[in-house]
């Protein structure tokens, strides 16, 4: 601080200048307010973030689990020793996700719940955080609170946020990341404290670490923080630099096993022309908690997306600089996804989720620059309807997935008696067998003799186990009175062990059909 003047100075003498706040780095710098810590804004920031937290366990309840969570589980449900195997192998890009959920349902136990709760919490955390982020970035000086609230209320109502903290992955975890490293960069820049700058390497390893993508938000940083133009503080540069290269030292080893397991998104389609249409709002205003009513959803993202962009045109007319930072954070992780999916396909609409923080930010610049009063009070109104409208929707309407019908009809079914299971193949995912059923619901399948298991999955490192297929195997069944037999409608595998099954004297006695997972039960 800059010491009191002597009292024996000349009267004459003026009064010494104020040195510049640190964080008005010249006109095109946000305006960094300081934190917004009075009462009111922490009982907001709380209050959203509780809501959005619990919007997110609401959603969580509205459809089964899949695929992807249950490669969650089957990872997260293994010693520390055969985790570390897995990664070395598959997956290395979830690490961090993997890790969270392990945690997670060694406290809880298995289940969908245990396993999405991570992914509520971070979305309610990310809600909390958009208001102080919000508030410095907030062009008037008497807005900065209703700006930061009003970037959460759009953040909580998007569909795509109600379906990151509905799912047990990590792109919550992201959202959450990115928005805590955007916030500690203001306020490293105005502090100019070292500590800001260590959270800010040790923040961005961590978002690197819960998805490999969210490395673009550290360049569309360092766009803000060197490309700004003149009266940006050189010493902010290079503590930028350091830090930014800390974290990237910290995260290359899981950066590295990621690049090396790239081959496992084979399966991403090359770009088509149905992309320009995920851009525009599958992959931010779409999802599985759109309106049930494709019409529906077709014009809540039309809107919504109609609403980012008026929004883009409102930053770049703003004078405080938040266009430096909040549009290359909208416009450069797609951009770059898209251009290196040219080569290689690295795109899908789902992976770019982890910008929605920004997207919120963005409309809700537009609707703060509504003239009046009851004008912004309407658009807020339409977003949440928008939002929590179809989130109201899909809770009403029935989502049972085959997985979980297959699950629960087993669960019913089973006697005390011995019992085995025969898993055959999934037609979605393709080349999947119906263990991963058994993955996502534990409970149904305790107990039973696994029929056709080879190796386990943490014996060949891998997501899933080694098995006999179905229609070369097994040639005895044992002391079991009972046999489930799981698997899709396909033709030649069901049929060929239906006549094994007889001519070794079982006969069928029920069956769940009509769906993508047919069982059968068989008895002796």
């Amino acid at each position: 601080m800059r010491s009191t003047p002597r009292t024996t100075a000349p009267r004459s003498t003026p009064a010494p200048t104020e040195p510049r706040p640190s964080g008005a780095e010249g006109s095109g710098a946000p305006r960094l307010r300081g934190a917004p810590e009075t009462r009111a804004a922490t009982a907001w920031a709380l209050s959203l973030g509780v809501v959005a937290t619990v919007l997110a366990l609401i959603a969580g309840t509205v459809y089964d689990l899949w695929y992807d969570e249950a490669a969650s589980i089957s990872a997260a449900t293994r010693s520390w020793f055969d985790f570390a195997r897995l990664l070395g192998v598959v997956d290395a890009v979830h690490a961090l996700h993997y890790t969270v959920s392990r945690l997670s349902l060694e406290v809880l136990g298995v289940s969908a719940f245990a396993l999405r709760l991570p992914s509520a919490i971070a979305v309610g955390a990310t809600t909390a955080l958009l208001v102080p982020l919000g508030a410095r970035l907030s062009a008037r000086s008497d807005g900065g609170l209703r700006f930061g609230v009003l970037a959460a209320l759009v953040f909580l109502a998007l569909p795509r946020t109600l379906w990151i903290g509905a799912e047990g992955r990590g792109f919550a975890l992201a959202a959450l990341a990115v928005t805590a490293l955007t916030l500690v960069l203001l306020i490293a820049r105005e502090q100019r404290s070292r500590r800001w700058w260590i959270a800010y390497a040790a923040i961005a390893a961590a978002a690197v670490g819960f998805f490999a993508y969210s490395a673009i938000v550290v360049i569309g940083h360092a766009l803000f923080v060197l490309l700004r133009g003149p009266g940006a503080h050189p010493a902010g540069r290079l503590r930028f630099i350091v830090a930014a290269g800390a974290g990237a030292v910290a995260v290359s080893p899981l950066a590295l096993l990621a690049v090396r397991q790239r081959g496992q998104l084979s399966w991403l389609p090359p770009i088509n022309p149905g992309t320009f249409g995920e851009v525009l709002a599958g992959q931010w205003f779409g999802g599985g908690f759109s309106w049930p009513v494709p019409e529906a959803a077709r014009w809540t993202a039309v809107l919504l997306a109609a609403a980012l962009l008026c929004g883009a045109v409102v930053l770049l007319r703003r004078r405080d600089g938040s266009a430096a930072l909040l549009l290359p954070l909208l416009v450069l992780p797609t951009a770059l996804v898209l251009l290196a999916s040219l080569r290689t396909p690295l795109y899908t609409g789902r992976y770019l989720t982890f910008c929605l923080p920004f997207v919120a930010l963005a409309i809700a610049a537009g609707i703060a620059a509504l003239p009046r009063r009851p004008l912004r009070v309407a658009a807020v109104a339409v977003v949440l309807a928008l939002g929590l409208g179809a989130l109201v929707a899909n809770v009403a309407a029935p989502h049972a997935s085959p997985w979980s019908r297959a699950a629960a009809w087993i669960a019913e079914d089973r006697a005390d008696a011995p019992a085995a299971v025969l898993h055959g193949r999934l037609d979605y995912p393709a080349g999947f067998r119906t263990d991963v059923i058994a993955t996502a619901y534990p409970e149904a399948f305790a107990g039973l003799e696994d029929a056709t298991f080879q190796r386990s999955a943490a014996e060949t490192a891998w997501l899933w186990d080694e098995r006999v297929p179905l229609d070369q195997g097994p040639s005895s069944l044992g002391d079991v009175d009972r046999v489930y037999l799981l698997g899709a409608e396909q033709p030649g595998e069901l049929e060929s062990v239906l006549a094994r099954l007889t001519e070794q004297g079982w006969e069928q006695t029920a069956a769940l059909e009509g769906g993508r997972v047919v069982v059968r039960r068989f008895e002796r």
